[in-house]
């Protein structure tokens, strides 16, 4: 699928070039509104225990096109777009610790786990266009981006206890770096020690992204996106308009390294579940065109 998005945009390019009998270029700005969607974990009676909702950020970006004849015409740009995702898991829960002896220690019980996440993106967006009406266009094309940054905040409340018997009630702050975390990492400029099992397990004031799960050669988000997009566009007059778009992705974002069952272990491993999550995203946007 890579090579097909890459392929489609390199021709459409390449076709808009030599054909176009006029180039005109433009600027739009305007608010992302996305979320990523992939299957969610249920429990024994198969409830939905986790949920993927709605976020805001924004996109800015160049426009340039090309017109073969007057309703007609190619667009390309280079845009700068802000994602994300609210991710929320609540439901039965298991906590890995490892104790300052270098112990590890599992505790099953509930938790609830939200994060807010907000990825961003260089995009390159392809689409050929059609004008019925002065003040109407409608536009289909393909995209594909390249990550620049992924961040999340959030919390993580557990209440339950190890194998052993110990109570463990524990609200914990994430802070999260996708690009930058290691292992192990987290902001140990305050921290808490507690007793698991008898034993002393020294906790930082808010986790990273990889504290619990060992980082591996690549991030937790996959560098490349690419998808679908459509839109509308309505001209106010011969250069500024209001547009809205959706894209629809086609790439798996997350790396599958990362993606495990959040409400059971297997004696005391983790699940693997290898979830294919997408990109989906509304853009609103004024622009102008020269």
């Amino acid at each position: 699928m890579k090579r097909i998005a890459l392929t489609c945009l390199t021709a459409l390019l390449a076709v808009a070039a030599m054909e176009a009998q006029e180039l005109h270029y433009g600027f739009r700005a305007g608010l992302n509104f996305s979320q990523l969607d992939g299957p969610t974990e249920t429990d024994a009676d198969g409830n939905a225990l986790e949920t993927w909702d709605l976020t805001s950020g924004f996109n800015v970006g160049a426009l340039f096109t090309f017109r073969f004849v007057d309703r007609f015409g190619a667009r390309a740009g280079l845009s700068f777009e802000q994602k994300g995702s609210r991710y929320k898991y609540e439901g039965p829960h298991y906590r890995l610790f490892t104790t300052d002896k270098g112990k590890q220690v599992i505790a099953q019980g509930d938790g609830k786990y939200s994060l807010v996440i907000t990825t961003s993106w260089l995009s390159v967006p392809v689409q050929g266009y059609a004008r019925p009406f002065e003040w109407l266009e409608l536009s289909a094309g393909v995209y594909a981006s390249v990550l620049a940054g992924a961040t999340a905040t959030g919390e993580w409340q557990f209440k339950g206890s190890t194998t052993a018997g110990t109570p463990v009630d524990l609200v914990t702050p994430l802070e999260f770096n996708y690009l930058r975390d290691e292992t192990g990492g987290g902001d140990f400029s305050e921290t808490t020690t507690i007793e698991l099992n008898g034993e002393p397990t020294t906790l930082p004031r808010a986790l990273g992204a990889y504290y619990e799960l060992p980082r591996g050669d690549r991030p937790w988000f996959n560098r490349l996106d690419y998808g679908l997009q459509g839109g509308l566009s309505f001209f106010l007059n011969q250069g500024l308009f209001i547009g809205l778009q959706y894209q629809y992705g086609l790439a798996d974002l997350t790396n599958n390294a990362y993606d495990f069952s959040r409400r059971n272990l297997d004696n005391g491993q983790r699940i693997p579940r290898s979830d294919t999550d997408r990109n989906l995203s509304w853009q609103a946007s004024v622009g102008f065109s020269f």
